[in-house]
């Protein structure tokens, strides 16, 4: 099954550089941080695709690559995808 495109779904996205990753087991989410936002995002575990998600924001942290993030709206934290 092919994943939705970004034009799929409602929301915004931006273009940003993940910095750090925070997990916590007590949490139902994971902690994101960009460089290019004093925010903290959030990733819920009940994502529906979590681990493609969470391992495209971890790859993407040695090398500093830019990531399309989808977010529901710009006052927002949660991360709804990611895209390269």
């Amino acid at each position: 099954m092919q994943p939705k495109s970004m034009g799929d779904v409602p929301g915004i996205v931006r273009e940003m550089t993940v910095a750090h990753i925070r997990s916590r087991p007590e949490e139902a989410f994971v902690e994101v941080l960009f460089l290019e936002s004093p925010r903290l995002y959030r990733l819920p575990t009940g994502h529906p695709e979590f681990h493609r998600v969470l391992g495209l924001l971890r790859q993407a942290i040695g090398p500093r690559r830019l990531l399309k993030i989808r977010l529901p709206s710009l006052d927002s934290e949660v991360i709804q995808d990611v895209r390269e």
